[in-house]
């Protein structure tokens, strides 16, 4: 009898043998071995995860390592909707469902598979879990920690830019999605405030022609001739070194 049947049957489920010993193995080792064993392990799927499409090879493999690789036996919640963004997942074996509750009942609206992010949008946008996240078989996810997750990025403007990028984009991909669409809006109306948690380029913003944020960003002392990878700044952006110098000669003041 396999697991899942174990499961339908009320018959409590065990992780596999290898696959409780490797969780526990990797849970006791020190961190500097952690992320060595991890890199070999998880980095090339982690390369291929959407948020993570450009980023700096360094930033990878600080995320990597700060990565907990977890066991989860069918049908269990991962996630549950409605709660605080504390952790978001990537899912290495597996599959899991994506839930939401519609007239008091629970009803499936997608699914993940290996290489796909659950609670990405909560953590990222800093909103309740959108979807409960359920397992359809023994899958393995690695957690990361929303803070941890947060003071990595920080440090490295350009990857919070390009992540910010990849975030924007999946959610446009999805827009023909109700849910997905007022996410977007709502993700925009916060970048267009200054409230999201992410680090971003004056190149990013001025790009975007967001006049309002631009001026918020030089106000905090952002330096106007910080540049992006092609040597470009904000200042020089089309349709904007006027507003931009104009803010930056303010500031000055």
């Amino acid at each position: 009898m396999g697991p899942v049947e174990q499961e339908n049957l009320g018959i409590p489920f065990k992780l596999p043998q290898e696959g409780l010993q490797q969780q526990e193995t990797l849970d006791s080792l020190p961190k500097a071995i952690w992320s060595s064993i991890s890199h070999y392990l998880f980095y090339s799927l982690v390369d291929k995860v959407y948020l993570f499409k450009g980023v700096s090879n360094d930033l990878l493999l600080q995320l990597v390592s700060e990565m907990k690789a977890e066991y989860f036996p069918p049908m269990e919640d991962v996630i549950l909707q409605n709660e605080a963004p504390t952790h978001f997942y990537i899912l290495v074996t597996g599959a899991v469902d994506l839930l939401t509750l519609k007239n008091g009942a629970e009803q499936v609206v997608g699914e993940a598979k290996t290489g796909e992010l659950c609670g990405d949008i909560g953590v990222l946008c800093y909103r309740p879990q959108l979807f409960a996240v359920r397992t359809k078989r023994l899958s393995q996810l690695l957690r990361l920690n929303r803070t941890t997750f947060l003071n990595i990025v920080q440090s490295n403007v350009g990857d919070g830019t390009i992540i910010m990028n990849n975030l924007l984009q999946h959610l446009k991909d999805l827009d023909d999605d109700p849910i997905m669409s007022e996410v977007l809006v709502e993700t925009e109306n916060m970048l267009t405030r200054g409230r999201m948690d992410l680090p971003l380029s004056l190149c990013f913003v001025a790009l975007r022609g967001d006049n309002l944020l631009l001026y918020q960003l030089l106000r905090r002392g952002r330096d106007p001739n910080e540049s992006d990878n092609n040597g470009r700044t904000a200042l020089t952006r089309k349709g904007m070194c006027h507003y931009g110098r104009q803010c930056w000669v303010v500031m000055k003041q």
